[in-house]
């Protein structure tokens, strides 16, 4: 006969695994996308209570909008590096373009714009 520990209804799932040498984790990709597919399947399959499946549903719900979230920053910070080089590439050639004097000319105005920009940063 089975002590009552032994028979209490497990609700956690472990994955162990040893890391790969040279961090190559090709292998381990199908058994992770099983892995996270589980609690998919569980609810679709087990019969959960109703609270269950909502606070599943509605953490499912909040981890999508987070990785959302998380995706729409990365594309923003990747179009404003985009944008900061091509800033760079069009400085770099009107500098260029110009003889020593006015290159002089130019860093200077450059220079004052971003001092005037910092004492309004501090002024707010």
């Amino acid at each position: 006969m089975p002590s009552p520990e032994e028979a209490a209804a497990r609700k956690r799932l472990y994955l162990r695994y040893s890391i790969p040498p040279g961090n190559d984790y090709t292998n381990l990709v199908p058994l992770f996308e099983q892995f996270i597919r589980l609690p998919d399947f569980l609810v679709e399959k087990a019969h959960l209570r109703p609270e269950v499946q909502r606070k599943l549903k509605g953490v499912r719900d909040t981890v999508l909008e987070i990785m959302k979230r998380d995706e729409l920053m990365e594309k923003a910070d990747e179009r404003a590096g985009e944008r900061e080089k091509a800033k760079k590439a069009k400085r770099d050639a009107e500098l260029k373009a110009l003889d020593a004097k006015a290159q002089k000319k130019y860093l200077d105005k450059e220079r004052e714009k971003e001092l005037r920009k910092g004492s309004r940063k501090m002024k707010a």
